[in-house]
């Protein structure tokens, strides 16, 4: 069986740069807040945290003034 590659490149714009960025970086910035988180706890108490425990943090960060995913 053969296949075939086709490599394309694609130049968003402006908005879509912007969209991108939010979409892959948000990601990222959650999963170093939750290590730190847990490290932090892990210090104090000697205890990790649990993904559910991890997950209880979303709500409040999801507020307006959390708006460290917003690149500008």
């Amino acid at each position: 069986m053969l296949h075939k590659v086709v490599q394309v490149r694609l130049y968003p714009s402006q908005g879509q740069q912007l969209q991108l960025a939010k979409t892959f970086g948000c990601p990222d910035w959650w999963w170093n807040y939750a290590i730190n988180k847990s490290i932090e706890v892990y210090k104090e108490t000697g205890k990790g945290l649990g993904r559910s425990a991890l997950n209880a943090f979303l709500p409040a960060l999801k507020k307006p003034e959390y708006t460290v995913c917003v690149v500008s």
